[in-house]
């Protein structure tokens, strides 16, 4: 889940329908920081890891494209970056991408999509700072992914346990931010009805 960079503000309503849905991302963050760890904890080779993290991309982009804007409006930021998401996963897991895989062709495509994720999360954090107390965590995500994917892409010929140990790190901290966003996001409503009465109350004194 992604803040849309060009909503403006957040009422009730709105509130209500975003915090329904903290259980996706809560689920996203699960499974994306155990997927981490297997990854840490298993010997694999350059096919095997294709394989599993195309899945993950899979996974991940059909739950960025269910849920609503962190800040509201146009759920299309998600929408649109969650596609780009299942695209790659399912080109990982293409017959022609698997049989012509190296660590080189592997190493390129994992740190381009970490770069555009990261700069995705990122933009999206900074521009909506002023709308949501958390921002910080997904700006956090950004710049995890971002500067992973510029290590693998800086020197593509990595070895194996490198490429292994640079994307176990990416699914454990995205995961464990995912993680405490979706308890922030469950709290959203509570917290919007807070400030809503607040501002009654000012205007009425």
């Amino acid at each position: 889940m992604v803040m849309n960079p060009m909503a403006k503000s957040i009422d009730r309503k709105e509130a209500q329908r975003i915090g329904a849905n903290w259980w996706i991302l809560l689920l996203v963050g699960t499974i994306t920081a155990i997927a981490g760890l297997v990854i840490l904890s298993i010997d694999w080779t350059v096919l095997t890891l294709s394989i599993f993290l195309g899945a993950l991309f899979v996974f991940k982009g059909l739950g960025l494209a269910a849920t609503p804007s962190v800040a509201g409006g146009s759920r299309a930021w998600n929408v649109i970056l969650g596609l780009l998401g299942i695209l790659v996963g399912v080109a990982i897991l293409a017959p022609p991408f698997l049989a012509a895989l190296s660590l080189l062709v592997f190493a390129l495509f994992a740190g381009v999509w970490l770069v555009v994720w990261g700069c995705a999360h990122a933009i999206s954090a900074t521009s909506n700072r002023y709308l949501v107390s958390y921002w910080w965590l997904g700006l956090a995500i950004g710049v995890v992914s971002i500067v992973l994917g510029v290590l693998v892409l800086f020197d593509p010929i990595i070895s194996l346990q490198v490429a292994v140990f640079l994307i176990g790190i990416w699914a454990i901290l995205t995961g464990v931010s995912e993680m405490a966003l979706a308890f922030e996001v469950k709290q959203l409503p509570e917290e919007v009805a807070v400030v809503e009465e607040l501002e009654i109350k000012e205007r009425a004194a």
